[in-house]
Parts: structure tokens; sequence; C-alpha cells
């Protein structure tokens, strides 16, 4: 099931789940996948020169 876009309380609903259990579960999920040793593994900030030239030019990028 996808959750993508959906508030707290959507979730909460469809899982028949107390919103405060979905946001405690959230922060734990995004805490444990922006910290070591994932984050550093499988996360690569883009430099300059591998930015594509047609995104380099788009202003709305």
């Amino acid at each position: 099931m996808s959750v993508i876009g959906l508030t707290i309380r959507h979730v909460g609903e469809c899982f028949q789940t107390l919103n405060n259990t979905i946001s405690q579960y959230f922060q734990k999920i995004l805490v444990s996948l922006s910290s070591q040793p994932l984050y550093t593994r499988y996360v690569q900030l883009p430099t300059v020169e591998f930015v594509s030239q047609k995104i380099r030019n788009n202003y709305k990028l």
C-alpha cells in the first residue's frame, strides 16, 4: 500500500492506528535512513560536473 503524499491522519485511518503512533514510526524510519551507515553508503550528492546541461539551463529546476 502506497501512502506517499498522504496526511498522517489519512494514513492512521487506513491502518486503524493512532496519528501519534504513525508520527513516531515515521520519525524512527526517517532518522534511521538519514544516519550512518545507510546515508553515507547510499546517498551521493551531485557535483556541478555531473549535472545535465538540460537541468542546469532550465530555470524551473
